[in-house]
């Protein structure tokens, strides 16, 4: 499959690479990549997405795991309303895809910069199963 990411996200993201050893946060790549793209009433979308996402999933640390039963859950979770059981995630794990999974799979080939190689391949591992599992 051939991909093409937003031209404005791909600098952004290249020029992290450009300062392997600086210190970023997973905030700080979410927020970079969204501000690159402009628009904020737009929609990010594909490959776009595929990397803001990356960088919203929260990870869980010494040995937690999330509701999910994964390494990444959401960011933050809260009820539709007073009166409702339905809960809202953000990001929610019905976006993962295994179209998502291999981009994020190959996004850890190419990256140089420490910190977004793990969190890509970290991530591509973590979903791997999800996605295999049939709906």
């Amino acid at each position: 499959m051939m991909w093409v990411m937003d031209n404005k996200a791909k600098e952004y993201l290249t020029s992290l690479d450009t300062l392997p050893y600086q210190k970023i946060s997973d905030y700080e790549v979410a927020q970079g990549i969204s501000g690159a793209i402009g628009n904020p009433e737009e929609k990010p979308k594909g490959e776009v997405l595929f990397d803001i996402l990356a960088f919203e999933f929260y990870p869980r640390h010494e040995g937690g795991v999330s509701d999910w039963g994964t390494y990444f859950g959401s960011k933050m979770s809260f009820r539709k309303d007073e009166n409702s059981n339905e809960v809202i995630e953000f990001p929610s794990l019905s976006q993962v895809s295994a179209v998502m999974v291999e981009y994020w799979s190959k996004r850890a080939k190419e990256v140089k910069h420490p910190i977004l190689v793990e969190r890509y391949a970290d991530l591509a591992y973590d979903f791997s199963e999800y996605v295999a599992k049939p709906k």
